[in-house]
């Protein structure tokens, strides 16, 4: 059996109708928002400091809006975005595998989210994004209260649209080093020392 080959000039037709075919499914596929921040911080689990062990670990999120990340289209909200885990949950899950926390202790390390959240301004060629976040730590043994807040924030540029990869490989980050930073402070642990 013989299969006519395409002429040269059909070719030339078809050519163009394939080419914008390609670019118009590149460019969908591109657009489309993702529905969830898979997001997944974490620790050494030496970061959590001796003086610690024997708290009750509670942690709240405080924030107005329960999504994330803010996508920013010329100056106009286009999309929210979520965390696939809820935010004290993230926070919860990166704290507790080192074991040092009592869930039935009377001494309470309270962690509230007070700020976690990313800006994303893009434009057709470019984008820009700002990633911040903020704990206040409070601890208390029924006598006596420590308080203090913890902040982080970083930012980046690219061009084109921005990565979801990307964006939650830098939460990640920024939310493991203000906690790793928060819990090597050393005036809360002394604090949690002379609680003990």
């Amino acid at each position: 059996m013989i299969i006519p080959a395409l002429s040269l000039t059909s070719f030339k037709k078809t050519l163009p109708l394939i080419f914008v075919s390609v670019i118009t499914i590149a460019i969908a596929g591109c657009s489309q928002t993702p529905t969830s921040l898979i997001l997944q911080p974490s620790l050494d689990s030496h970061s959590i400091p001796p003086q610690l062990s024997g708290f009750r670990l509670n942690v709240v999120d405080e924030r107005a809006q329960p999504a994330i990340a803010f996508i920013h289209k010329d100056d106009q909200l286009t999309a929210k975005i979520s965390a696939s885990t809820p935010a004290q949950q993230l926070i919860s899950n990166a704290l507790t595998p080192a074991k040092n926390f009592n869930p039935v202790a009377t001494k309470v390390l309270n962690v509230a989210i007070t700020k976690l959240h990313s800006d994303v301004k893009q434009s057709s060629v470019s984008h820009e994004v700002a990633n911040y976040i903020e704990l206040t730590l409070t601890l208390n043994n029924q006598q006596q209260t420590f308080t203090k807040s913890y902040q982080g924030n970083s930012q980046y540029k690219g061009p084109l649209k921005y990565d979801i990869a990307v964006l939650e490989k830098e939460l990640n980050m920024l939310i493991s080093n203000v906690l790793t930073e928060a819990l090597a402070d050393e005036e809360l642990q002394q604090q949690a020392g002379y609680m003990r």
